[in-house]
């Protein structure tokens, strides 16, 4: 993971909250709080997508990714590579959880944030 420095308690709620509780939207409408949860899903995934790239290019395996069609030889690969996507998964979910509690938290005291997509 990420070099966030978050202890255990901070971890367990991170994981535990909704991200619109922890950035304070709780007064949204309900459409745009699942909008907005589908535009934060997004986000999660295409940073999964992206360091599951970055590690098989590491790997030097990117070529041999690429060569595979079907979803269930792409889990046999990921499988055999010990590629577990569900830990990446959560992984990429609580660092973006947590950069985005900064940057409100960054906020609320009047300083600029920048959180990556």
């Amino acid at each position: 993971m990420s070099d966030n420095n978050l202890d255990q308690k901070e971890i367990d709620e991170l994981i535990g909250k909704d991200i619109i509780d922890i950035v304070g939207l709780t007064d949204l409408p309900e459409g745009e709080k699942q909008e907005l949860r589908g535009q934060i899903l997004e986000t999660v995934q295409n940073r999964v997508f992206e360091r599951i790239l970055n590690e098989l290019k590491e790997k030097n395996q990117l070529d041999e990714f690429k060569n595979i069609g079907a979803e269930e030889e792409i889990e046999k690969f990921f499988k055999a590579n010990s590629i577990d996507t569900d830990i990446i998964f959560l992984e990429e979910a609580i660092i973006y959880k947590a950069q985005m509690k900064n940057a409100t938290d960054m906020m609320k005291l009047g300083l600029k944030a920048k959180v990556e997509a």
